[in-house]
């Protein structure tokens, strides 16, 4: 997948955010993160 050392030292000590670790990898995947938000009445609100 191409992570260097230094990036895995990086997600290791926090330094990344977890949504910037997925979206790598679903880029590295061929895709793309979709983030939504679901609420109790039924509504959807996409994020990015």
């Amino acid at each position: 997948m191409g992570v260097t050392k230094g990036r895995i030292s990086q997600i290791e000590q926090g330094k990344i955010s977890g949504q910037d670790v997925l979206a790598r990898y679903a880029s590295a995947l061929g895709g793309r993160l979709h983030q939504a938000i679901y609420f109790d009445d039924g509504d959807i609100a996409a994020i990015a």
